[in-house]
């Protein structure tokens, strides 16, 4: 009997085959330990990860439509998520509104100034910022042309709230 014991406090999926055992995240993180029935002993799975990969690379956001909401969302990312995230870039309609937030990451938050990028350059943005993640926080009625378009380009989404069609 093969099986697996997960750290409870972390979530994770896994599927076990004879002696063969497919964990998602878990193995990544190093949060479980596998049980080998057979010759009934703990194995305790440790991963071997690559230099370059022991210092986690930032994730990487740009943000689209930067209305009343939108300043949560970069000043979460500048602030209180900047050991793992990264801004990368502002596209808006209005230029006052990115200059606006520009002003906002550098004079308050003290974050450096980033490529704005108007609406009709959304795929210029991503082409040549190439963020991980874009944050789609545009006038709702926008709301699919961005996730479609950012999905199209190997780009995950956040959406505000839910898209419009």
């Amino acid at each position: 009997m093969f099986g697996w014991e997960l750290n409870p406090m972390f979530g994770a999926a896994a599927m076990s085959l004879s002696s063969f055992c497919v964990v998602t995240n878990a193995l990544r993180l190093n949060l479980f330990k596998v049980y080998d029935g057979r010759k009934d002993k703990k194995i305790k799975m440790k991963i071997q990860e690559k230099s370059e990969e022991k210092t986690m690379r930032k994730k990487r956001y740009a943000q689209v439509g930067l209305g009343g909401r939108a300043r949560m969302y970069y000043n979460a990312i500048a602030k209180t998520f900047s050991e793992t995230s990264e801004l990368v870039a502002l596209c808006d309609i209005n230029q006052t509104r990115l200059n606006y937030a520009n002003e906002v990451l550098e004079g308050e938050l003290g974050y450096k100034k980033l490529p704005t990028y108007g609406a009709d350059e959304f795929e210029k943005m991503i082409e040549e910022t190439k963020p991980d993640v874009v944050i789609v926080t545009s006038i709702d009625r926008t709301h699919h042309r961005y996730i479609i378009k950012a999905m199209e380009m190997g780009c995950d989404v956040v959406s505000e709230k839910p898209m419009t069609v």
